[in-house]
């Protein structure tokens, strides 16, 4: 018997092929699957490379059994967008076991009904692929389901703002998990599921008990966790982040002895978390990021800890680092930003040669950051005591910024081989910093800003720059003094050089930097009074030039500039009267606190891009343009206050007003309160005062999001009858009505802020009223 069962062993073998050969059915099923998808060219890697001349089995995204049947298609991120909601050719390949159409763009198509054909499969992968609406009852005939990821947003992307696409209503979570009950991997990620810890805990615990992968972040539940998901005695990765679970951190999480990942960030967690949660022996992966009243502190780390990731950001956790950190020889990742840590930075994290990523800024570490101790092999070797060959070898991203450490910035930093983002941003380091001892290979982002440091850089004759690879300096309030050796720049983005003490003209070479790459420039709070000639700005982004001593006409700003700064200069002379036209892509201009002249040009209206518009503080005349309140719906800060403006105040607010802010105190205005400033409904600020305008109170902003109203020294008159319901002026804190000319409705005003606690004393006479100034209005 044993030798007749061999050889039929023997026999099935011999007639198999020695490899798959595409079956002609299967075939012509996916040419048919391709002529029929739409999808882009241009980005398809897949797709696009499929033809009848090859065998299918070897095509790219398709794995076939032995026999030519096609047990596997992959056709993730090849940006198709139709031609599936009722595919034959897809719905009829009957042997596939997987099937991946992830990350590509659907368009808000149901997942179509068709898919139950596909009853073999055991992995279904439709994540971020554009679907949308109610999961199909269909889904719950894919009974052999051991992994479904249905999640319908970017896991990078988990807490940005996004509608739901798609639901679990009916069926629900509960139905879902009941008929698939051979799933182990379940991913729901911003599905809309909505349902009580009880409720969704149990529903899944109950059906899923092999379940290792549940990941529901961003699904709208609520908490708390329930101890029925120890019924998951198999569960390795745990994902809720983003819901609303606003309870504590169970003890009994600690009790899962296989958990790999626990992710609870942003979830409204408070209280104390379990230290025996950091113990779990197999926890490699632990985000309790985003939960701002949850506190606890570290345990001492037991040797051999598997923990790769500690991710605390946004947390309560407090105390110091512990010197038994370096126990966790595989952590790569440590987050600690914004916390209420203290103390020194032990020295023992140096032995941590796995460690890429160290975020400890804006947390109280004092002292100064430490000589991080060498291996024995360093010091067999003879290593000098600033050497990190080996030590924190593979550190990618420090950031220590908004500490207290202090003392010289270490020169060993200069030796992280693998560097490319520093910031040591606003702590006490003092000293003298040459800035070429920066040499890392890889350095993209250096940040020296705030501290109590002297800058000093050697001019060199030589052909390489001096930071090759940096894309981002950041030096402000350090000491300058004058400009960097930063000519050879070939890949500079962003410089930053504010507070520094630099005086003079800023160099014509600045523009050039790296042949025009210079995307972000600050040069605010210096002593610099003009530009060496011949200059030509090349396409920046931000240009900060505020609070220095600049001298002569407006700069025209570049095309692509969003943020432009002139404040607090001596520029003067008119406004360019094309400006407009070169703020059309801009988000902010702010020219105030110079000495300009002349008009507001009416091209300023073609600047319908425009957030801020800040000209306050200068000499201008003229009237303000019509077309301003009118065409730049966006604006949400016009200040023209400190000027000679003339005229009326344009009754041309549109009916898509976005204004919050609006100043024109201290000019010289006529008119009328322009009535269709209540399509202003989140005007928060209006100052007016100081003017002369002769009109009535302006009671048609009761229902106005209005915060402050300043109405002072105008010619405004009539009697207070509205401020009567001064309980619908649902925001008003601060009013002043003082220097005009209103009367009548005797007591009523002062006797309604004495029911908000203002504290100034008066009898309700006409002169309180109309002396009334800046007073505020707090409920109590």
């Amino acid at each position: 018997m044993k030798t007749l069962f061999c050889l039929s062993i023997f026999c099935i073998t011999c007639i198999l092929p020695a490899f798959s050969q595409c079956l002609a059915d299967q075939k012509s099923l996916l040419l048919g699957l391709r002529n029929s998808l739409r999808f882009d060219l241009s980005y398809s890697t897949k797709l696009v490379h499929w033809n009848h001349t090859k065998d299918c089995c070897n095509w790219d995204g398709v794995e076939c059994d032995v026999f030519g049947h096609i047990i596997s298609l992959q056709l993730d991120q090849e940006m198709i967008s139709g031609g599936i909601e009722n595919s034959e050719y897809l719905f009829n390949l009957s042997y596939l076991e997987k099937l991946n159409l992830a990350s590509n763009k659907f368009n808000k198509i149901q997942i179509p009904k068709g898919i139950s054909n596909l009853e073999n499969l055991t992995h279904l992968n439709l994540s971020c692929a554009g679907f949308a609406g109610q999961v199909p009852h269909e889904v719950l005939r894919l009974k052999k389901l051991v992994s479904l990821d249905l999640s319908s947003v970017d896991r990078s992307h988990l807490f940005t703002r996004f509608l739901f696409q798609l639901y679990l209503e009916n069926p629900n979570l509960k139905m879902l998990v009941q008929s698939l009950k051979e799933l182990k991997e379940l991913y729901l990620d911003a599905v809309a599921i909505s349902a009580q810890g009880n409720d969704w805990c149990h529903a899944v615990s109950s059906s899923s008990p092999d379940l290792r992968i549940l990941s529901l972040r961003s699904c709208n539940l609520s908490g708390p966790i329930d101890s029925s998901l120890l019924e998951l005695r198999s569960l390795s990765v745990l994902q809720l982040d983003n819901n609303n679970l606003a309870s504590e951190v169970p003890y009994f999480l600690a009790n899962f002895s296989g958990l790999t990942t626990l992710s609870l960030a942003s979830c409204s967690l408070f209280g104390s978390l379990p230290e025996k949660i950091f113990e779990i022996p197999s926890l490699q992966y632990l985000d309790l990021s985003v939960n701002f009243a949850l506190s606890g502190s570290f345990p001492p780390f037991l040797r051999e800890g598997s923990l790769s990731t500690i991710v605390l950001t946004d947390t309560n956790f407090s105390g110091p680092l512990p010197d038994s950190i370096s126990n966790l020889t595989r952590l790569s990742r440590l987050e600690l930003s914004n916390c209420g840590f203290f103390g020194l930075i032990p020295p023992t994290i140096g032995n941590l040669t796995e460690l890429a990523m160290l975020d400890i800024s804006d947390n109280n570490f004092t002292g100064s950051i430490p000589l991080f101790h060498l291996s024995k092999r360093q010091r067999h070797e003879g290593a000098s005591g600033n050497s990190l060959t080996g030590s924190l070898s593979s550190l990618e991203f420090l950031d220590v910024s908004s500490n207290n450490l202090e003392g010289p910035v270490p020169k060993f930093f200069s030796e992280l081989g693998q560097l490319r983002i520093l910031y040591l941003s606003s702590n006490k380091f003092n000293g003298t910093v040459q800035l070429e001892m920066f040499k890392n290979p890889y350095l993209e982002v250096l940040d020296l800003s705030h501290n109590d440091l002297f800058i000093q850089s050697t001019d060199s004759d030589s052909s390489l720059p001096m930071l090759p690879n940096v894309i981002s300096l950041i030096l402000a309030s350090c000491k300058l003094q004058r400009f960097p050796s930063l000519h050879r720049q070939s890949r500079l983005f962003e410089l930053d050089l504010s507070s520094t003490q630099l005086k003079g003209e800023i160099p014509n070479w600045i523009w050039e930097i790296g042949n025009g790459s210079l995307g972000h420039l600050n040069l605010s709070n210096n002593l610099l009074h003009g530009f060496q000639k011949p200059y030509k700005f090349p396409s920046l982004y931000v240009l900060d030039l505020h609070s220095n001593q600049l001298l002569g006409e407006l700069p025209i700003p570049p095309l692509s500039t969003s943020y432009v700064d002139y404040s607090y200069n001596y520029f003067t002379n008119s406004v360019p009267n094309d400006i407009g036209h070169f703020l059309s892509n801009a988000h902010h201009f702010f020219a105030s606190n110079n000495n300009l002249t002349g008009e507001i040009p009416p091209s300023i209206c073609s600047a319908t891009a425009l957030y801020v518009l800040d000209l306050s503080a200068n000499a201008l005349t003229g009237s303000i343009p019509p077309c301003l309140p009118k065409n730049i719906s966006h604006l949400g800060v016009l200040s023209l206050g400190g000027n000679n403006l003339s005229g009326t105040i344009p009754d041309t607010f549109s009916v898509n007003c976005n204004l919050q802010t609006l100043d024109l105190n201290k000019n010289v205005l006529t008119g009328k309160i322009p009535r269709s400033l209540v399509n202003c409904p989140s005007l928060e600020l209006l100052n007016i005062g100081n003017n002369r305008i002769e009109d009535t109170f302006p009671c048609m902003l009761m229902k106005t999001s209005l915060r402050v109203l300043i109405l002072r020294s105008n010619k405004l008159y009539g009697d207070l009858q509205c401020l009567e319901a001064i309980q619908e002026w649902l925001n008003l804190q601060i009013i002043d009505i003082s220097t005009n000319n209103f009367s009548g409705v005797k007591g009523i005003f002062l006797s309604k802020c004495s029911d908000y606690n203002h504290e100034r004393p008066g009898d309700g006479t006409d002169e309180d009223i109309n002396h009334l100034h800046v007073h505020r209005f707090l409920k109590q």
